[in-house]
């Protein structure tokens, strides 16, 4: 049940909880939780507000998929795509060469990796080139 009366502190308060099933979460799902003072379970205020938390977790959501994978998913895939091409000969490079450069990418970007790909901006890229500079 969504809607729940707790006692914090000898207050009841009104504990509201929706989660949104999400592929493009961590987790999964997208899970938000709110307390409330002085409204009553199943209560009108009750529904309106659990209704504007769904909508909340609609939205988050919605920007997940809109933004896209992250990036050790990118990483991933095009792992994946160049293994295939480098077996059918179709590739440019030789394997060695891209097994470094694949592994750099992946030593070098590390702290990117829950980071949303099309959110990585120039400044992410500048930023990187002066610690491998360093």
């Amino acid at each position: 049940m969504p809607q729940k009366e707790v006692i914090e502190n000898e207050v009841k308060k009104l504990l509201i909880t929706v989660s949104v099933r999400c592929k493009d979460h961590p987790n999964g799902r997208i899970q938000l939780k709110r307390r409330f003072d002085g409204i009553s379970v199943g209560s009108q205020k009750a529904n309106t507000l659990e209704r504007d938390l769904l909508r909340e977790a609609e939205r988050e959501k919605a920007q997940r998929e809109n933004d896209g994978t992250t990036w050790e998913t990118l990483l991933s895939l095009y792992d994946v795509h160049v293994r295939d091409q480098l077996q059918k000969g179709d590739w440019c490079q030789g394997r060695q060469t891209y097994d470094e450069a694949i592994r750099a990418l992946h030593n070098w970007t590390s702290n990117w990796y829950q980071e949303t790909a099309a959110r990585i901006s120039a400044p992410d890229v500048t930023k990187l080139f002066h610690q491998m500079k360093e």
